[in-house]
Parts: C-alpha cells; sequence; structure tokens
C-alpha cells in the first residue's frame, strides 16, 4: 500500500475548515444579537403606547372633573358634539399623540365609555388602545336597590 507522505496542503485545509466553524459561530451570535434587539425595541415602543393611552385617560378625566357643569340634572344634557365631552386628538410632539373617542353615553348607568388610542412613531403607525368609563353623578337620581 502507499500511504501519503507529503501532507503539503493540510495546513490550508485545517485553517480553512478552522476559519469557516469561527464564521459561522459568529454569524449564528449575530442573528442572535440582531433578533433580540428588535424584539427589545417591539417590547419598548408597546409600553410607551400603553402609557400614552393610560395618560390619555388620566386626561380626559381631569379634563371632564374640569369641564363639566357642577349639577347636571339629566346625563341628556350631555351631548357629544356641545364640546364638552371629546372627540379630538391630543399632540404631544411630532412622534407622540393620543386620540380621545367618546364612544357612548349610558343614561341609564350614567356612565360615558370612551377609547384612548396612542400613537407613537407616526411614520410607522404603531397604536394602542385603552377603553375607560366615567360614572357621573347626577343629581336627583335616585339608585334602586
Amino acid at each position: 500500500m502507499n500511504s501519503f507522505k507529503n501532507e503539503t496542503g493540510a495546513a490550508l485545509v485545517l485553517t480553512i475548515m478552522i476559519i469557516t466553524l469561527f464564521l459561522l459561530f459568529l454569524m449564528t451570535l449575530f442573528f442572535q444579537i440582531t433578533n433580540t434587539t428588535k424584539q427589545i425595541t417591539t417590547i419598548e415602543e408597546n409600553l410607551v403606547a400603553e402609557q400614552i393611552a393610560e395618560m390619555g385617560v388620566d386626561y380626559y378625566h381631569a379634563y371632564i372633573e374640569k369641564n363639566l357643569p357642577d349639577t347636571i340634572s339629566d346625563i341628556e344634557e350631555l351631548d357629544i358634539s356641545s364640546g364638552v365631552l371629546l372627540n379630538h386628538e391630543v399632540e404631544l410632539d411630532d412622534n407622540y399623540s393620543f386620540f380621545i373617542d367618546t364612544t357612548s353615553i349610558d343614561e341609564e348607568a350614567n356612565k360615558i365609555y370612551f377609547t384612548v388610542t396612542a400613537v407613537i412613531d407616526k411614520a410607522k403607525g404603531k397604536q394602542s388602545n385603552t377603553n375607560s368609563t366615567i360614572t357621573i353623578n347626577v343629581v336627583g337620581s335616585e339608585s334602586e336597590e
């Protein structure tokens, strides 16, 4: 049997294999880091949108408390078109805003239902919705139990 005694080029093949394995490891690590960065960015955007929507709810509660008449005899006096109840966008800066939408008034339960939609990064259209209610005490209304 003939055995190969000429080992010229074996170091080159071994070096190429090691470099290939090293590059494969680096590419896997790079993919993992990129994926984690995207996940963190998405989670951060969702968290900011939720916080802006909650801020919109607080804003609307304070607005209603300030602008609602002290005494109201009938919830029918509240009309969405009267201007007391909001349906508008509040812009915080170029990328952040929230929109308040008074969806309905429940006259029997004396409640106002509204939705706050937070918009972050307007170019990408990221949004978060928060639904809430405000209970209004009507003068002269009696609760039967």
